[in-house]
Formats: structure tokens, sequence, C-alpha cells
């Protein structure tokens, strides 16, 4: 599962899009190089994480799932900008498409 490009709500209507691109394609193509050693049939989903989605693959009781995301910490400028995410515990955060 991935998050990327990533758009973050910072006020009604004002968005930040500043934020770089995950290199999740060639993550995902590393993990299935790795597992293919197993000679094992696996089953790949390459989707993109939103609550539901997530929800979704969990419902399928998979034996491996992987997110490729940002995470931030609570003092980052962009958490602190966002009005959804400022004060959300200590704000430390794993950003999802939702």
């Amino acid at each position: 599962m991935y998050a990327s490009p990533l758009v973050i709500e910072v006020n009604p209507g004002e968005f930040e899009t500043d934020i770089p691109p995950i290199g999740f394609q060639h993550e995902f193509q590393e993990i299935m190089h790795s597992l293919s050693v197993l000679n094992k049939e696996l089953k790949f989903l390459f989707q993109r994480a939103s609550f539901q989605s997530v929800k979704e693959a969990l419902n399928e009781d998979p034996l491996g799932l992987h997110f490729s995301c940002h995470g931030f910490k609570g003092d980052n400028p962009l958490i602190k900008k966002s009005k959804k995410l400022k004060g959300h515990k200590n704000g430390d955060c794993l950003l999802f498409e939702d």
C-alpha cells in the first residue's frame, strides 16, 4: 500500500502539495524480488492506502502488509500548519490518502 503523491489540507480549501514523492514502485519490486526465492505462490496487491483500503486489506487476513507512506514528527512545519493534524496526540503520524 502506498500514499504518493501526498496532498495535505492545511486549511479548508488550502492544500500543500510540495511534498517529495515516494519511490514505492522500486521498493515494491525489491520486496517481490526478495520474496521470489521462497518459491511459493504469493498474491501481491498494490493499491493506494486509505482508511477503507487498509481496512479491506486487513479483513483479507494477509500474511504481510507493507506500507510505503510519509511519516512526520509532530514538530514538522507541515503538521503544525494543518488544522486537521495539529494537536493529534503528540503530532507524530503516518499519512495516507484520506
